[in-house]
């Protein structure tokens, strides 16, 4: 690895140059010194070096975000370019020894939501992730008033060993939030809309909101003006202390699974799944691009039913996920058949989309999502599956319920 890292040290290095201060090159990246200023030469290959020391060790990348990494090798590289000096000991090329010997901490990140609301609790406490009032905290995470009612969502990152690395975790895990409530509505209209960090929603009162304000005007051939508008959207605040969203019966196994994982607790291959899936259905009702939420559906489907047997002759990815759907969520000849034809239906949309068709398309993946929503319940609650914890058992049971004709 050292060989590796002193090669691309010392090519970074040549793509440096020192000039005089007041020298200025442009949009060339630079850093200006007291004494001197320092370019980049080849700003795309520089890039690409930088990119590779970031990834040559696994550790560092796992731990800590590309900002700070960047930053440190940026600055060891200037540092040894103002002073002429080159990377040929160990010691020289071992440039995140100090990172190395940082201990992980567990350390909660706190930013402001908007979007929902508490009805009868202090505070909330959602899988991994709890909502409460702003105003109890150390610091305010706006300028809004004590007064407002402003509310945060806290998640604790249990290995954290970089500021910035932690809050992209809990950037990535408050999306999830949004799309696991989304996904637990069961609600397709895009009327549940959630936000983390600013600017917030505007609230009109301590229910509803005002989530868009939109302006237009409609004008003749001619340019005249024959009519404007101006009109604001609102919505309700989520009340997430509700325990349809914080106690949901159905998929309280679901939330319980999300905070063991992010806890980094072990889960099955399955439930990994099950997790992701629902995730993906959330991004999908929360879309507001049908190619979008098409995608995501199909993405949905992938992820809880995909299983490549290995055998020459097989099923198309339809077919096996149609099959599996149907022996789930449908108990007569009929449904079973009514399953099958919508998500073949839909995977052909999905088709289309990715091979730059122009097939019409319509909202027939909210019934995909509804299916993958029912499918989620029942490989939760029904004891049937509890023993499953990789995909081919789950498809051993359709094969031996396709071959009993009796």
């Amino acid at each position: 690895m050292n060989k590796v890292v002193k090669e691309l040290l010392a090519e970074a290095l040549s793509l440096l140059e020192v000039h005089a201060k007041g020298y200025t090159p442009g949009s060339q990246k630079m850093w200006v010194g007291p004494n001197d200023v320092i370019i980049v030469i080849n700003t795309d290959r520089f890039a690409q070096i930088v990119e590779e020391l970031y990834l040559v060790d696994k550790k560092i990348s796992e731990r800590f975000s590309r900002k700070t990494i960047f930053k440190i090798i940026e600055d060891r590289l200037v540092s040894y370019k103002r002073r002429g000096e080159s990377f040929e000991s160990d010691d020289d090329c071992n440039i995140f020894s100090e990172q190395k010997k940082v201990l992980p901490r567990c350390l909660s990140v706190f930013a402001p939501i908007s979007g929902v609301r508490l009805d009868s609790v202090e505070k909330v406490t959602i899988s991994a992730f709890e909502i409460g009032p702003s105003k109890g905290l150390a610091l305010p995470l706006s300028n809004a008033s004590p007064e407002s009612g402003e509310l945060y969502i806290k998640i604790d990152v249990v290995e954290a060993y970089d500021h910035q690395r932690v809050i992209e975790i809990a950037e990535e895990s408050f999306l999830d939030f949004v799309r696991i409530i989304i996904f637990i509505s069961g609600k397709h209209d895009k009327t549940i809309q959630i936000k983390t960090g600013l600017p917030a929603f505007p609230s009109i009162s301590r229910e509803l909101m005002n989530v868009q304000t939109s302006s237009y005007q409609i004008t003749d051939a001619d340019g005249r003006l024959e009519s404007g508008s101006v009109s604001n959207k609102t919505l309700e605040k989520i009340p997430v202390d509700n325990p349809f969203f914080c106690k949901n019966i159905q998929f309280e196994k679901l939330l319980s699974l999300y905070a063991k994982r992010h806890a980094g607790e072990q889960i099955t291959d399955f439930e990994n799944r099950i997790i992701n899936a629902a995730i993906a259905v959330g991004e999908s009702a929360k879309s507001g691009d049908i190619k979008n939420s098409i995608l995501y559906s199909c993405i949905a489907l992938e992820i809880l039913f995909s299983f490549d047997e290995g055998s020459l002759f097989q099923k198309s990815i339809a077919d096996r996920l149609a099959d599996t759907m149907a022996f789930i969520v449908a108990k007569e000849k009929e449904a079973r058949l009514h399953v099958n034809a919508t998500l073949k239906k839909v995977y052909q949309m999905r088709s289309a989309l990715v091979h730059g068709g122009n097939k019409k398309l319509n909202d027939d993946y909210i019934v995909v999502n509804a299916l993958v929503r029912m499918a989620i319940c029942e490989l939760l609650a029904n004891d049937k599956y509890s023993e499953i914890k990789k995909i081919d058992q789950l498809y051993a049971m359709v094969k031996e319920a396709q071959y009993s004709y009796a």
